[in-house]
């Protein structure tokens, strides 16, 4: 019957529970990685609904920097944000070992106003220390929105 049913869901609706449980992580800090509800997160996987292009791509992003190792990647945010462990124990971005990509990364817990999560506004985005550090120089590519 189990079978049966995974046969049913589409190919990106079995991919999507795949990486999930690679992952090791559950529905809900799935959805909260992806600005997405559990429901949805639930839905995606039995195929109910078909998972956006968007989401997709985050998610690829994501589970393609955790199966090439991100935990070996030079930058890591916890590191130059100076996160306290209570603290970093919470992150998404910790938890996944994704320090490059805290600024992608939903659920990350950056309190002070420079590191907030681009999926907060990407003004936060503009201003984070670790996406400036990964292209390599301040802030030469931004251009003010007020232009």
């Amino acid at each position: 019957m189990a079978r049966e049913k995974a046969e049913e869901r589409s190919p990106a609706s079995q991919e999507f529970r795949h990486m999930r449980r690679e992952l090791e992580i559950t529905q809900d800090e799935m959805a909260s990685i992806l600005g997405v509800s559990a429901k949805a997160v639930q839905s995606y996987e039995q195929g109910w609904r078909q998972p956006p292009d968007a989401i997709l791509r985050l998610l690829n992003v994501v589970f393609i920097a955790h199966r090439a190792g991100a935990w070996k990647h030079a930058i890591r945010c916890w590191e130059i944000k100076r996160c306290p462990s209570r603290i970093r124990n919470q992150c998404r971005a910790y938890q996944l070992r994704q320090g490059h990509l805290c600024w992608l990364v939903r659920g990350t817990k950056c309190k002070s106003p420079d590191v907030k999560s681009c999926a907060d506004g990407y003004d936060a985005c503009l201003k984070c220390k670790v996406r400036r550090r990964l292209l390599g120089r301040p802030s030469a590519l931004v251009v003010s929105r007020e232009s």
